[in-house]
């Protein structure tokens, strides 16, 4: 009986896997209207100008980790579905955050696929699982920020 409970298990997760989930039960492709459905009135609305994403609503509160996180749902202006999540850290000195969240993603995921380190001060670390994570710490001029974006795989 455990061995069928575990293959029942084993081909569910998979079933799952390929739904591809961003963040906390939002998924690829989902709208508007079902992100307002899972997250209700803990999104605020928001608005500015767009080229081929938009992003109508983000999240007030959230925390990763120790340390609080604005999350922006991000959709394809064309089909209006969600194409990435993007988790930016509100508050904390960027170092620590940085080291805190590569800490929380290498023990979720594992190392990272990929270390980037760009001219223009982003360094980022990359995994490649049934989504694209990027874990970017970027310092320009006065930016200095941390920052998590789910990314769905593109074909």
């Amino acid at each position: 009986m455990k061995r069928i409970t575990l293959i029942i298990a084993i081909v569910l997760s998979g079933m799952l896997m390929q739904a591809q989930e961003l963040w906390r039960g939002a998924e690829v492709g989902m709208t508007v209207n079902q992100i307002k459905e899972i997250f209700g009135d803990k999104l605020a609305p928001q608005s500015g100008v767009y080229t081929e994403y938009y992003s109508p609503y983000y999240l007030k509160v959230a925390l990763v980790g120790e340390y609080p996180v604005r999350v922006d749902f991000v959709f394809t202006k064309d089909t209006k579905t969600l194409e990435f999540v993007n988790l930016e850290a509100i508050e904390g000195k960027a170092d620590d955050v940085w080291k805190e969240f590569k800490n929380i993603l290498i023990e979720k995921y594992g190392e990272p696929d990929d270390v980037d380190v760009s001219l223009y001060k982003v360094k980022r670390y990359i995994w490649e699982k049934d989504i694209q994570i990027f874990l970017e710490h970027i310092t320009f001029g006065d930016l200095n920020k941390v920052q998590i974006q789910y990314h769905k795989i593109k074909p």
